[in-house]
């Protein structure tokens, strides 16, 4: 399993023929078995967490057991990460290198993935519990800037999305382009 989060800058993302440009703070689940490759621009810092399938295993079963099946079942997954729990990764991150002890190291590597299969799994079910609230959200914005030809650019932008994920986003919850 593969796990990257951008810091700083963006990176362009190819993964099941789709191209997608992630910015700060967005990250992305890769399950085994999915052709990706990156391309970054100068300034992009970003974070790449490789996880073996036990280690993964037993971190989404302590979350939920459910959790494993429907990440695989959608393969690859993007999401948010807030900055405050950028930091906390980061200072897991820190506190690993920086241990010597085997099973010290073998606890912080679990907290590390369960820190970020957690921080998947509170973005799945923030994106369920706020279907509606983009919905109202869009339907405000569109109205707003009914007049705006720059309208699309300003509603990704307040979203924090790449015009592609907001354009996915927008035809799963509206049904329509």
């Amino acid at each position: 399993y593969e796990i990257s989060i951008v810091i700083v800058g963006s990176i362009t993302h190819t993964a099941n023929n789709s191209i997608e440009v992630l910015y700060e703070g967005d990250a992305f689940l890769i399950c085994p078995g999915v052709s990706h490759r990156f391309i970054r621009d100068q300034k992009c810092v970003h974070r790449d967490f490789l996880i073996s399938k036990e280690l993964f295993k037993s971190a989404a079963d302590y979350i939920n057991p459910d959790l494993l099946e429907e990440f695989h079942k959608k393969k690859f997954i993007r999401f948010k990460i807030p900055n405050n729990t950028i930091l906390s990764l980061e200072d897991c991150i820190s506190t690993f290198f920086e241990t010597d002890n085997y099973l010290s190291r073998k606890n912080y590597e679990k907290i590390l993935c369960c820190q970020l299969i957690g921080a998947i799994y509170a973005d799945l079910q923030l994106s369920m519990h706020n279907a509606e609230s983009f919905k109202s959200f869009c339907l405000t914005a569109m109205s707003e800037n009914i007049k705006n030809p720059e309208a699309l650019q300003v509603i990704c932008q307040q979203l924090g999305y790449s015009y592609v994920y907001f354009c996915k986003k927008f035809k799963n919850k509206f049904g329509c382009t």
